[in-house]
């Protein structure tokens, strides 16, 4: 009986073995398979205990996968927020636009589309962020779904599924909940872009209509306002006068909306700029400061007033580059504000004649700017405005009679000379003949650069002598600028302050002329334009992009020593280390980062430009065989380092110290001082003696013929006594004193030491020579070198 029931219980066991087995292959086959495709808990069996456990994790690490809490870090309300202020800055725009009248200037109506233009960009982030939104929220949704659908939660009455039933419906209504909000979140979404392609319609429509009003204001001012001047009426006319008043009023609220609408960040950033110019300036000042009252008990105050006042100058001299819509009349106010405050500053440098002439330019420019606000159609006010650009060009040739040299404050140069006249006679002719309005634009423009051009000059001065005091420091504390070359870094900044001085004047000058919208759009125009070399499409921006990177490339590589001091023979330190060993591969990293730089603005892919490299090495190859072999062998010498800046070798007749090593070839300078350029092939390829490859010191010889009757130990405690006497002798290296050859008469020695650096060997030798001579003098020794 007991062996039965043991039978049976063992059958019974092998049963339910063989059905477990049976639920692992079917879980294995569909239930898993699918959960790996689609990272779900798709299944259509459950099996034991511990695989339904495994499932049940399986999809609260799904749904944890799935980040609920991402949908409440989509605040809707504040988005809708947002648009609704880019709706009530168009609805605003609207309104002040149909409240302006027909003397409008220019100048409001460029405001207004520069705001519109840079809302629109906003905007339109704007729209790509909510639909972005949408795309997450709509994925969620389906991922939300396919859990919820799971087949997992379908087996709540089976046994195993029984134990976990608490646990799958709380899961179950997680998930079915999360999903409920991401479809509410999405209809929500959806909504807002509706509304946000309506708010963008209507802003693209504002912009194109601003743009019309202004191209319509300015056909309007384009058109004669006034008869000619001798057909004016004498008669004076008070509504006249308010006209011009109202224009003038006009362009100040024109300020106004610059300040207010258009882009603050490039503002920001010279806001940032003008800040790190004063810390620049004062840190400097001040450590000089410092240093010079250096021990003293009570150190005097330093005044930061000067660098707040040079900062000020800093900002407002920029400020015309980093906006486009920069209203003319806040030009004309920001130039008459940095020669106040160079005035401060120059107050006590000046001359009485240089202070006369200065306030004087001054006191013109105010009148100037002042009597052309008021012109109108009124003879009276053209006559003054007449009077003013004769006493102008009067003004302008006296100043040059005055002040002659190039250093003087308050010079003109015959560029800005010529501008001023030509300003001021188109401004006279166009008045004559009836086109006042105009005529205030020369006039103005006219005034505006020649304070300018003042400004500019003093601005390039003052950034100079800032410079000049940074390697003033340095010198005094030995810091990082004390490694550069002060002349050639001078002359690279006063080549920079060229060229931008020439980008305010231009910028400055069609301002004033209320055609530097019609230039940017021209420029642009121009160089975006698409052009066709058969299948060859290119613009002439991405062009010259090309030309101006490979040009800076070529530049830097050239001139990148140019920063450093060049180190003299006795500069070279005892180890022949000298930081111009990295220039080379400097030089190299710049040659391909440009080359690659160049060749991606013209939007060549990396393939094709194998194709063309490939196609051009062998032409290359052929033409070019000994450039390329040394540019090759300047690549080896680079990474090699057979020998290094400053080291002295020996190729064939030519002995010296390495000076540089290019990328074609390297300079060595000699002990007569000539330079001697050698190609990199002829240094890889030859037989290269390096004197100071592991050490700086190298041993020499000089033989000498001493007579016969001298007393060869008393020779020997000579040389050795004379010879740690020379500063340029190793101390603690042995002196080597050999018999060479005897003769009848005297006995040939052979002396054998140590030099600090071979490049004092002519030096070494005179010295002890010098020293040996005088010494065997004294002991009447008779004594020849050989």
């Amino acid at each position: 009986m007991i062996i039965y029931m043991w039978r049976a219980t063992y059958k019974q066991q092998f049963i339910e073995k063989i059905r477990s087995v049976f639920w692992i292959l079917i879980f294995n086959l569909l239930g898993f398979s699918t959960y790996a495709a689609q990272d779900t808990i798709f299944s259509t069996g459950l099996g034991s205990d511990s695989l339904f456990a495994l499932r049940v994790d399986s999809a609260k690490e799904t749904y944890k996968k799935l980040n609920p809490q991402f949908l409440t870090n989509i605040n809707v309300s504040f988005l809708a927020k947002e648009l609704s202020g880019y709706e009530s800055a168009n609805k605003e725009t609207i309104q002040t636009l149909d409240s302006l009248g027909d003397g409008t200037a220019v100048d409001t109506f460029r405001i207004y589309a520069e705001a519109g233009k840079e809302r629109l960009n906003r905007l339109q982030g704007f729209r790509n962020t909510i639909k972005n939104y949408q795309s997450s929220i709509t994925s969620a949704v389906r991922d939300y779904h396919q859990l919820a659908t799971d087949s997992l939660f379908s087996y709540a009455d089976d046994s195993i599924a029984a134990v976990y039933r608490n646990e799958l419906a709380s899961l179950n209504m997680e998930v079915t909940r999360s999903e409920w909000q991401a479809r509410q979140k999405l209809d929500s979404v959806q909504r807002l872009i509706s509304r946000s392609d309506s708010v963008w319609q209507a802003t693209s429509d504002m912009v194109l209509m601003l743009a019309n009003d202004a191209k319509q204001q300015r056909t309007v001012q384009n058109r004669r306002g006034a008869n000619a001047i001798w057909a004016t009426p004498r008669t004076f006319s008070k509504d006249r006068m308010m006209g011009s008043l109202q224009s003038t009023y006009l362009e100040t609220k024109a300020v106004n909306k610059y300040l207010q609408q258009t882009e603050r960040t490039s503002r920001v950033f010279l806001i940032l700029l003008s800040i790190g110019f004063f810390y620049w300036i004062y840190k400097n000042g001040k450590t000089i400061h410092d240093y010079r009252y250096k021990g003293e008990i009570k150190i005097p105050f330093y005044n930061p007033g000067i660098a707040i006042v040079k900062t000020l100058i800093f900002f407002f001299t920029l400020l015309p580059l980093f906006s486009a819509s920069t209203p003319s009349i806040l030009l004309q106010l920001t130039q008459l504000l940095i020669v106040l405050l160079f005035s401060i500053i120059l107050y006590k440098t000046l001359s009485k004649e240089q202070r006369n002439w200065w306030f004087a330019i001054i006191f013109f420019y105010v009148l100037v700017v002042s009597i052309n606000s008021l012109v109108n159609e009124g003879f009276v006010i053209r006559i003054a405005s007449l009077v003013l650009n004769l006493s102008a060009l009067y003004l302008s040739y006296a100043g040059r009679r005055r002040l002659k040299k190039r250093e003087t404050h308050g010079y003109i140069n015959n560029s800005i000379f010529s501008i001023f006249l030509l300003t001021n006679t188109v401004a006279f002719i166009l008045n004559v003949i009836g086109y006042v309005e105009y005529s205030r634009y020369w006039s103005i423009a006219g005034a505006v650069i020649l304070l300018q051009a003042f400004c500019l000059i003093e601005f390039s001065k003052m950034m100079k002598n800032a410079l000049r005091l940074q390697f003033q420091k340095s010198r005094l504390i030995n810091g990082f600028f004390k490694r550069f070359n002060e002349s050639r870094t001078l002359k690279s900044l006063d080549s920079l302050l060229r060229f931008l001085c020439l980008a305010l004047l231009i910028v400055v000058l069609a301002n004033n002329l209320r055609v530097l919208q019609s230039l940017i759009e021209f420029i642009d125009g121009f160089l975006n334009a698409p052009r066709r070399i058969g299948s060859i499409q290119f613009n002439f921006g991405n062009l010259t992009i090309c030309v101006l990177v490979l040009a800076i490339a070529n530049w830097l590589q050239k001139n990148i020593n140019l920063f450093f001091k060049e180190p003299s023979i006795q500069e070279y330190d005892s180890n022949g280390v000298n930081h111009a060993n990295l220039l080379p591969l400097f030089k190299l990293v710049i040659i391909i980062l440009g080359f690659l730089f160049a060749i991606s603005t013209l939007g060549v892919g990396l393939d094709k430009l194998t194709i063309i490299v490939g196609a051009l090495s062998v032409g290359v190859g052929l033409g070019l065989q000994n450039i390329i072999n040394n540019f090759v062998s300047g690549v080896i010498l680079i990474f090699e380092r057979p020998f290094r800046v400053g080291d002295y070798i020996e190729l064939a007749d030519k002995k010296g110290k390495v000076q540089q090593i290019g990328i074609r070839a390297s300079t060595l300078l000699t002990q007569e001082g000539s330079e001697v350029i050698i190609p990199n092939g002829d240094l890889l390829s030859g037989r290269v003696v390096n004197w100071t490859l592991s050490r700086s010191y190298s041993k020499t010889s000089i033989n000498l013929k001493v007579d016969r009757k001298a007393t060869m130990e008393t020779i020997k405690t000579i040389i050795r006594e004379e010879m740690r006497e020379i500063t340029y002798a190793m101390d603690n290296m042995e002196v080597e004193i050999l018999y060479e050859d005897l003769t009848t008469d005297t006995i040939n020695l052979l002396i054998t030491c140590w030099i600090i650096n071979i490049y004092n060997e002519r030096l070494f030798r005179s010295q002890f020579l010098e020293k040996l001579y005088t010494r065997c003098t004294k002991e009447d020794i008779c004594l020849v070198s050989a």
